[in-house]
């Protein structure tokens, strides 16, 4: 099942997914890719960054990192404005 911030994230409420995710300690690399693509729609660049940069720094070796690392890797290289997703 997945996290209430990551639901509010995929149905558009990129507001209501920061405030969900943001009182979480822990949450998967997808997650918190998510996070950071949800700060990029309301345009907090800065916060994006950082959450792509949790994914990316991880040292945890599974399956939803190999799948969020690229694409972190990829939006914190970005000069985009807004993510396109």
């Amino acid at each position: 099942m997945l996290p209430e911030g990551e639901v509010a994230f995929w149905l558009g409420d990129t507001g209501g997914a920061i405030r969900l995710l943001a009182d979480k300690r822990s949450c998967s690399r997808v997650t918190i890719c998510c996070f950071g693509r949800a700060y990029e729609r309301e345009h907090n660049l800065a916060e994006a960054r950082a959450a792509y940069t949790r994914v990316i720094e991880s040292t945890t070796v599974s399956i939803e990192l190999a799948w969020a690392r690229p694409i972190a890797q990829e939006e914190a290289r970005s000069d985009r404005p807004v993510a396109g997703f």
